[in-house]
């Protein structure tokens, strides 16, 4: 992969950024780089800002998924908490390829929405191939390195992929969301709520999590993006097992506060063939 721009986001001023949502993800990653840095009377200023424009957009005050994911500017340089400069790389694509990810799964979810089964099944393959190949190009060290960034701050769960609205839009959308127990909707609700999921996805989901509306699939179509969808739990399951291994030991918990998480992962696949 070629070298991306990066930017360290504690060198970024914040009056020098027009769109809102940009302005809370980047006080959002200062809060919480000068936090993890032990720079607390800079961490708790900070922080108030993070408070004050949070509110203002609804969105939760800690660093999220939308924050690293969908606000960065990665054509002006990924903003990234890492100092190091080899490091700062592997995060940066770290984030692109997630950024990437959720493109192909934008384009699932308008095709399944707009009667293109068959083109679905492209896109979600695409997903799934994407995130074959960042799990292949990150290595451990790296984002151990960076990974002990990825905290809550202000009594909320950290940013995690847990807080993508796309895959439990096309659960809900393919067969229903039936991996998507009572307990897990009452906390997806409440977290929707305070603004942990990407903003302009939260609609959506709310929706079909109150509705549990399927589109009209012809059986095949429907069994291959199972299929897909278990694909791509399967290799987030490995890129677990290869990157954070401690995180599927018993009751260990997640960086988006699910307890237990080597269960939680292995009981979102669902039974092919029914």
């Amino acid at each position: 992969m070629s070298e991306l721009l990066t930017r360290n986001v504690l060198e970024i001023e914040v009056a020098t950024i027009a769109d809102q949502y940009e302005q809370k993800a980047v006080v959002a990653m200062q809060a919480t780089a000068l936090e993890v840095q032990g720079d607390t009377p800079a961490a708790v200023r900070a922080n108030d800002q993070l408070i004050n424009l949070s509110r203002e957009i609804g969105a939760a005050p800690t660093m999220t998924y939308e924050d690293l994911i969908f606000r960065n500017s990665f054509e002006r340089g990924a903003y990234v908490l890492s100092l190091d400069p080899s490091q700062a790389q592997q995060e940066a694509g770290f984030y692109v390829g997630h950024s990437e990810i959720e493109a192909h799964l934008v384009d699932t979810i308008a095709a399944l929405g707009g009667n293109e089964p068959e083109t679905s099944l492209v896109y979600m393959g695409s997903a799934v191939q994407r995130l074959a190949l960042l799990h292949r190009s990150l290595g451990a060290e790296a984002f151990a390195g960076f990974r002990p960034y990825f905290i809550g701050l202000n009594g909320y769960a950290g940013p995690s992929g847990l807080f993508s609205a796309a895959i439990p839009t096309i659960d809900l959308l393919v067969h229903g969301g039936e991996n998507i127990n009572p307990e897990e909707r009452v906390r997806m609700e409440r977290d929707l709520a305070v603004g942990l999921y990407p903003s302009h996805q939260s609609a959506m989901l709310v929706r079909l999590l109150r509705s549990s509306g399927t589109v009209d699939l012809d059986p095949n179509v429907a069994q291959g993006m199972i299929g897909l969808l278990n694909d791509f739990r399967k290799v987030h399951h490995g890129s677990v097992r290869k990157l954070v291994p401690e995180a599927l030991t018993s009751q260990a918990t997640g960086s988006g506060g699910v307890a237990d998480v080597g269960p939680y992962l292995a009981g979102k696949r669902i039974q092919e063939g029914r």
